[in-house]
């Protein structure tokens, strides 16, 4: 089969080992869902050193796919991990402080670091049948209550190109091979035995 366009996590990129045979016809790769790091890019494109690749931002709550970066093929990739990109077509970002006062977004780059927010044409309704959730994620800042928001709960900020920098949640939530978990949702379980009177959850990428 000519497969011309791959849309994975980084996790499966080890799939494309066996895919070699697909050299000729393989002209994008889309990678997202969590971060993506060097080594994986140097990778694929030495097995296909005409892919264009791009890394992609997004959680399922704006459609997944809203912020993207085109990875060149002789760029320094030591900031790939770190580095999303720009809002697509549709999709608006908003960097604010955290009293959601000041949108950096409006101020030009570099910026300080923020809360990211998103907007647009991807965003969902909510969360179905979990109206209360809905509300502390899906929320309105002062002065502007027409335009609703998605509280990420990334922070980022822009670099001297103005794309997005990727620094790391606000919060215990965690990416492990492309799903999301709450490390302190584990520890309330785990608290909920007699035998355990504090319970600390750590990821372990060994």
């Amino acid at each position: 089969p000519r497969v011309n366009a791959i849309k994975c996590t980084p996790t499966h990129l080890s799939l494309l080992e066996v895919g070699q045979s697909y050299q000729a016809a393989l002209q994008l790769l889309v990678v997202g869902g969590e971060a993506l790091h060097e080594a994986e890019v140097r990778k694929v494109q030495q097995l296909f050193p005409e892919l264009r690749v791009v890394n992609e931002y997004g959680p399922t709550e704006a459609t997944v796919g809203c912020i993207a970066q085109a990875i060149e093929h002789r760029r320094n990739l030591q900031a790939v991990k770190e580095t999303i990109g720009k809002p697509l077509p549709g999709m608006q970002v908003l960097l604010l402080r955290d009293d959601m006062e000041v949108n950096y977004t409006q101020l030009g780059a570099p910026s300080p670091s923020g809360e990211l927010y998103l907007a647009g044409e991807g965003l969902s309704p909510g969360y179905l049948h979990a109206s209360e959730l809905t509300s502390q994620r899906f929320v309105t800042r002062p002065g502007t209550p027409e335009l609703r928001l998605y509280q990420t709960g990334d922070r980022a900020h822009y670099n001297e190109q103005g794309v997005l920098v990727y620094e790391g949640r606000t919060d215990q939530q965690v990416k492990h091979k492309g799903y999301r978990i709450e490390l302190s949702g584990i520890a309330r379980q785990l608290e909920h035995l007699k035998e355990v009177q504090h319970a600390h959850v750590l990821l372990s990428k060994t």
